[in-house]
Order: C-alpha cells, then sequence, then structure tokens
C-alpha cells in the first residue's frame, strides 16, 4: 500500500495535496539567565525585529476596496498537471500552480504597502514569564508570536533558556547545592555559617 501511494502521488494519482492554513516562519532565540533569575523566575520583555501581518491589507495581500478572483492559470483548482515524456512512454505529475501556488485565486490589485506578501518587517515586543525553577537548556513555546504570512497564521516563537553558572552554588534538578568547607573543630563542636 505503502509504495501504491507513493507511485501514486508521482505519477499523478491518488488524492489531492492537503490545501490546509498556511504557517508562517516559526522563530528560535536564545535568553541566557543569571541563577538567581532561573531560580526565582522572573518576566523578561524582549524586541524581536519580524515580519507582522501588514496593517494595510491585514494579511490578505489585496488592495483595500478589491477582491480576489479566479486564477487564470488553474482555474482555481489550486493545482497544474505537468506532462513528461520518458523512455516508459508520458507521465503525468500534478503539482501546485506556480501562479497562485495552491490558493486558486489571485488578488485583482496587489497591496501597494506590502506588494502582496501580506507582511510587514517590524520591531515586536515580546513580554515572556519564566517560570521559577526553570532549568538550563529549557525551552518555552509561544504560540503565534513568530512570523506572519500572507493569509495564513503566524509561526511559533521558540526561547531557548541558558543560565550562566554561579560562583558558590549548583543545581541538581530541584535541590539546590553549596559546598562549604568547615575546621576540623567546627565540624566536630558545630557552628553557624
Amino acid at each position: 500500500e505503502g509504495l501504491g501511494d507513493i507511485f501514486g502521488q508521482f505519477f499523478g494519482g491518488g488524492s489531492n495535496p492537503q490545501r490546509g492554513p498556511k504557517k508562517g516562519r516559526d522563530v528560535e532565540v536564545q535568553l541566557q539567565l543569571t541563577f538567581e533569575e532561573a531560580i526565582f523566575g522572573l518576566e523578561h520583555e524582549m524586541s524581536l525585529d519580524l515580519d507582522d501581518t501588514c496593517e494595510h491589507c491585514k494579511g490578505t495581500t489585496v488592495e483595500p476596496g478589491h477582491d480576489m478572483k479566479t486564477c487564470a492559470t488553474c482555474h482555481g483548482v489550486g493545482q497544474q498537471t505537468r506532462v513528461m515524456n520518458t523512455m516508459f512512454g508520458a507521465i503525468q505529475q500534478t503539482v501546485p500552480c506556480e501562479t497562485c501556488h495552491g490558493a486558486g485565486k489571485i488578488p485583482e490589485k496587489v497591496c501597494t504597502v506590502c506588494r502582496g506578501s501580506g507582511t510587514q518587517r517590524k520591531k515586536q515586543p515580546i513580554n515572556v514569564k519564566i517560570p521559577a525553577g526553570i532549568d538550563d537548556g529549557a525551552t518555552i513555546r509561544l504560540s503565534g508570536r513568530g512570523e506572519a504570512i500572507g493569509g495564513g497564521e503566524k509561526g511559533d516563537l521558540y526561547i531557548h533558556i541558558r543560565v550562566k553558572a554561579h560562583k558558590h552554588f549548583t543545581r541538581e534538578g530541584d535541590i539546590v547545592l553549596s559546598e562549604e568547607h568547615v575546621s576540623m573543630v567546627d565540624a566536630a563542636l558545630g557552628t553557624e555559617i
């Protein structure tokens, strides 16, 4: 069955490719924390230069006052069938339309601000809550805070946490360790340090 599906897709048979909602690019950043910030947690504000939804066309890629029209290349199907001649005969292959990129529709007039991309590059303030006790190497995912894409959803933002080493303390999971040196007399009689 698996080989049948593979050959079916290659030779143009089988089911149509899925046309789910498009998603913008995921963004990964690294955030360095002090040992104390990782232990007690904090709210951190950062500013990232990202593709955001175009304010003029609201990400539709169409100039306001105009509509989408059916793609003349694929007639609204979103796919094109290519025929390749090989020594085994003609082979058909179905691919996304190169004009509308599989959407089936194109703008009557593209947005004059974003030139049809649906996005604008700008600085975005991002406030992230760092939970108390976060470990070095942990990742925080902020859904929908990545880059935008015209006519689709925003990607996700992944914040990779790095924790600086402390002079005196180390961690083993939720346990904070401190190595202390005491004299023989203090160890025998007890003391406060």
